[in-house]
């Protein structure tokens, strides 16, 4: 017959209380730090509000793909990468969308993917199109606002659609719009 080596036994359960502490360790840690990048019209607060992280839980029992899933919810995020650290770092890597104009008529905000959302009185420094346009242009208009930098967009204060016309009316360039500016 095979004696039983208590020693070895012992150690192998100790070995295995060991791996078992430090997992229930490491699967416990909480949230010490939520780390936000760029986010420029949303606040952080709201980010972590939506994203059910007000509590600090524990880090590795709440899913990527979770907080994912709620942050893009929001209407101005268009992605959201998400990282996890051992020392309970929390990052959130956010793709926000620009903001374009309100389309008065609408009462809309335009992003820059052409998306519409709804204007809660929220966004300061947006600029206002005034009348109608017909589509074509307009997706003109946004491909043409994509490319100008956050600073001077932020510096119009009204856009019209305004074609050019010759003295007897006929229309000359139909994708011309007048900015009007701070």
């Amino acid at each position: 017959r095979r004696r039983l080596n208590i020693k070895n036994c012992i150690k192998f359960i100790l070995v295995i209380g060991i791996f078992i502490y430090i997992g229930y360790y490491v699967f416990n840690i909480p949230i010490s730090h939520i780390e936000i990048t760029g986010t420029n019209r949303l606040k952080d607060s709201e980010i972590i509000r939506v994203a059910d992280l007000v509590n600090n839980p524990p880090i590795f029992q709440v899913l990527s793909i979770d907080i994912e899933n709620k942050i893009e919810r929001l209407a101005l995020v268009e992605e959201v990468k998400v990282k996890k650290s051992l020392t309970g770092v929390l990052t959130l890597k956010i793709k926000e969308a620009k903001i374009l104009f309100l389309k008065k008529s609408t009462g809309k905000i335009v992003v820059d993917s052409g998306k519409e959302i709804d204007d809660n009185n929220a966004y300061l420094g947006v600029p206002i199109l005034i009348g109608s346009v017909p589509d074509s242009n307009l997706q003109d208009l946004v491909k043409g606002l994509t490319q100008i930098d956050q600073c001077v967009l932020q510096s119009i204060n009204e856009i019209y659609y305004e074609p050019s016309k010759t003295t007897d009316g006929t229309i000359i360039d139909e994708t011309r719009f007048k900015l009007l500016m701070n």
